[in-house]
């Protein structure tokens, strides 16, 4: 035999309308309670030293058009990497006539097209591809004109750079509250000295970074990667320290710039980890181009901003702990 399952009967009992307005005054009182709760759980974790200087880091970068000026600056690092290709090019075209390899070009382009750009593609439409472009007769004109775009691509880097210092001065002047007493001549020339000093710089910790993550591949151990995150962390630790004790209008102290330095670079060095990752194990699918140039974009407005951070960081340090003015 089966058990017989008993019916339920909902009776459906009219309640008085105030009594409803009364649940729903009950319900809202409670959830009112609740957020008055999360609000006093917020203010407590706000309370907290090291948070309210870091929220207090974070409002000054907005209230100083943080993000603005990031993206200006990310602009001109993007604008430098034009001269930068004319500057390759130049190379290449010294290259090819000291090789004397301007015949084999065309071969190197093929196999470069069938075997990686392309992949599968058959020689008939490489070669059709080739003879379209003309890839001899510009190899020849890069060799031609290699003079001119190697001196090109110099004064346009150095231009292009010297503008990602002179527009970076406004921010730090911005996160300091001090106003630009320095002409225009000797702006220019502290621009000059922080292209040379931090471009040296930051080549030996981008460096650093991309051959020690080929190194970890062949050699993986716990030294190599302490030994490689400390030859990249360092050069970027020095580089921003030189930015935020020379660059800014006001008078700077070490303690200051370096723990400006000390929050930026260790900042960077995520950035520059990842970036490093990604050339490693690049995206294999066909938008791969396309998520190649979306991620450069985003990691150079990310070094921009890790740059701005670090100087709010650095002024709101000296605003907090230094009661004295600067040495």
């Amino acid at each position: 035999m089966y058990p017989i399952r008993s019916l339920e009967l909902q009776v459906l009992v009219p309640v008085p309308l105030h009594e409803v307005e009364g649940l729903g005054e009950v319900r809202l009182l409670n959830l009112s309670m609740n957020f008055s709760k999360i609000r006093a759980w917020i203010k407590r974790i706000g309370d907290i030293p090291w948070i309210r200087f870091i929220l207090s880091v974070y409002g000054n970068y907005n209230d100083h058009n943080g993000p603005l000026l990031a993206a200006g600056l990310a602009f001109f690092l993007l604008l430098a990497l034009v001269p930068l290709l004319l500057l390759a090019i130049g190379g290449l075209g010294y290259y090819l006539s000291e090789t004397g390899s301007t015949g084999n070009a065309a071969q190197t382009v093929q196999y470069w097209l069938s075997g990686h750009v392309l992949p599968g593609v058959s020689n008939r439409v490489a070669d059709a591809l080739i003879a379209r472009v003309d890839v001899p007769g510009k190899m020849a004109k890069i060799t031609h004109f290699r003079g001119l775009s190697g001196i090109v691509g110099i004064v346009g880097l150095v231009w292009a750079a010297m503008q990602i210092f002179v527009t970076g001065s406004v921010a730090m002047n911005a996160a300091w509250a001090v106003r630009e007493t320095r002409n225009w001549f000797r702006l220019r020339l502290v621009a000059l000295w922080l292209l040379i000093g931090t471009g040296a710089l930051m080549g030996l910790s981008i460096g650093a970074t991309t051959a020690g993550t080929l190194w970890e591949r062949y050699v993986p151990s716990i030294a190599v990667t302490v030994g490689t995150e400390l030859a990249a962390l360092v050069p970027a630790f020095v580089m921003y320290a030189l930015i935020y004790r020379t660059l800014p209008s006001a008078k700077v102290s070490v303690r200051a710039a370096t723990f400006g330095a000390l929050i930026a670079s260790v900042l960077w060095e995520v950035a520059k980890k990842g970036l490093a990752v990604y050339l490693v194990h690049p995206n294999p699918s066909v938008y791969g181009g396309l998520v190649s140039i979306f991620a450069l974009l985003l990691w150079l407005y990310y070094s921009m901003m890790i740059l701005l951070i670090g100087a709010e960081a650095s002024a709101a340090f000296a605003a907090r702990f230094e009661r004295e003015p600067a040495d």
